[in-house]
C-alpha cells in the first residue's frame, strides 16, 4: 500500500550531523521508488574504520519543487522528475545503494536547516566513494559516446592528443577521422550543452570529488575519460563554441585543482608548465573560480556565492572568514562580504578585476563589488 502521509524530517539534534539516504533495490524498473533516511555524524565519517562509505549525486534540479512521489521512512515526499529519473537509473536490483542527495537530504522547506547544512556540502561531496554526475537519461547514442569514451579518452591522453599544446598535423587528422565520426562529433557538442555544465553549485561538486564519474541512463564514464574524449573531437572539428569553452574552464580548474594524472587528463601540458615556473598560485584559482562562478547560473542568487565556498575553504587561509550562509540575507550584502573576504585573504584586487556587469549596474550593489 502506498505511503499517503507526507514526510515529517526529524530534526538534527547535534551539529555537523547530515543525513543519508538507502535507496531500496527492486528487479522491477516501474516499481515506485523506496528510500530510508539515517542520521549520521560527518565527523565520525572521516573516521577510517567507520563503515559509512556512501555516493553523492550531483545532478540539476530541474524543476523548482517536487511533483513525483516516493516512498520514504513510509511516508510521501515529493521530488523533481529529474531526480526521480536519476533515482530509477541508479537502483539496483537486489542491493541497497547509500546515497547523498540535496533535494531528500535537506529538509527544502526549512530555511534554518539550509543555513546549517549548506556550509557542509563541499566535505560532504569531498568525503564520498564517488560522485555521480547525472546528466539525464538521454538517447541510446549518448550512452554509445560514453563507452566509446571510456577507451577513447585514456587512448588520447597516452596518445598527447588531449592537451593545450597539441598542433594536429595531418596522420593525427586521418587518425581521429577514422575513431570519431561526424556523428559523434554532434554527440559531444550535445552533450556539452547539457544544462549540469551551466550551474554554480555543479563546480564544486566536480572539483572536490575524490573520485567522479558522468552517467547517462544506465551507462557511466570516468570524469577524466569524457572530458579527453570530448575536448579532442571538438579540438579536431574546430569547434569553438561558448558551451565548449565552459566546458574547458571546468576542465582547467579541474586539472589545477588536482594536477595529478590519475585525477585528470587533460590541460596537463599547461599544468607543467606551472610546475616548471613555480606551484600554481592560490589567487590564479580564485580568478578562474570567481570567472566560472559569474559564467554559471543559479535560481537564487546567494547561490553564486554559497554554491562556491567549500571551493573557496579548500584554498584560502585558515583565517579567512566566508560569508555566513544565510538565506534571509540580501544578495547585495552577500556578494560585499564575499568581495572583502577574497581582497583581504589575497591581499590583493584581484576581485576587482573581473567586475562582471551583464545587465547594467545594480542599485543596490557598491560599483566595486563584482556582479556575479
Amino acid at each position: 500500500m502506498a505511503p499517503t502521509e507526507k514526510l515529517d524530517y526529524r530534526p538534527f539534534t547535534k551539529p555537523r550531523f547530515i543525513r543519508l539516504l538507502t535507496l531500496y533495490p527492486s528487479p522491477s524498473r516501474t516499481k515506485r521508488l523506496e528510500v530510508r533516511l539515517h542520521q549520521v555524524s560527518l565527523d565520525e565519517l572521516k573516521d577510517p574504520k567507520a563503515n559509512h562509505s556512501y555516493e553523492a549525486l550531483s545532478y540539476v534540479w530541474g524543476a523548482k519543487h517536487g511533483t513525483v512521489p516516493i516512498s520514504c521512512d513510509k511516508q510521501t515526499l515529493f521530488i523533481t522528475p529529474n531526480c526521480e529519473s536519476a533515482l530509477r537509473h541508479l537502483r539496483h536490483r537486489f542491493t541497497r545503494r547509500v546515497l547523498w542527495i540535496d533535494a531528500i537530504c535537506i529538509d527544502q522547506q526549512s530555511l534554518e536547516e539550509k543555513n546549517g547544512q549548506v556550509p557542509l556540502m563541499g566535505e560532504i561531496y569531498a568525503m564520498a566513494k564517488t560522485v555521480i554526475i547525472w546528466l539525464g537519461p538521454g538517447h541510446p547514442e549518448d550512452e554509445d559516446l560514453l563507452r566509446h569514451a571510456r577507451i577513447g579518452g585514456r587512448l588520447y591522453h597516452v596518445r598527447g592528443l588531449a592537451t593545450e599544446e597539441i598542433i594536429p598535423g595531418q596522420r593525427t587528422r586521418k587518425w581521429i577521422s577514422k575513431v570519431i565520426s561526424e556523428e559523434e562529433i554532434e554527440i559531444a557538442r550535445r552533450i556539452c550543452s547539457n544544462v549540469w555544465f551551466t550551474r554554480i553549485w555543479t563546480i564544486q561538486e566536480l572539483l572536490l570529488a575524490s573520485s567522479a564519474v558522468f552517467q547517462i541512463g544506465y551507462t557511466e564514464c570516468p570524469t577524466a575519460m569524457l572530458y579527453s574524449y570530448v575536448i579532442v573531437a571538438e579540438t579536431f572539428a574546430h569547434s569553438e563554441s561558448s558551451e565548449l569553452q565552459r566546458f574547458q574552464m571546468r576542465n582547467r580548474a579541474l586539472e589545477t585543482l588536482h594536477p595529478q594524472a590519475s585525477k585528470g587528463t587533460i590541460g596537463l601540458a599547461d599544468i607543467r608548465r606551472r610546475k616548471r615556473s613555480a606551484e600554481t598560485d592560490s589567487t590564479e584559482l580564485l580568478a578562474m573560480f570567481w570567472q566560472l562562478a559569474g559564467l554559471s547560473d543559479a535560481t537564487d542568487s546567494r547561490d553564486k556565492v554559497y554554491g562556491m565556498c567549500g571551493l573557496l575553504q579548500s584554498i584560502l587561509p585558515k583565517e579567512a572568514t566566508l560569508p555566513e550562509v544565510d538565506y534571509n540575507k540580501p544578495v547585495a550584502q552577500i556578494f560585499e562580504d564575499a568581495t572583502c573576504c577574497l581582497i583581504w585573504s589575497t591581499k590583493s584586487l584581484l576581485p576587482l578585476e573581473i567586475i562582471v556587469r551583464p545587465n547594467g549596474q545594480p542599485n543596490d550593489l557598491p560599483s566595486w563589488v563584482p556582479d556575479l
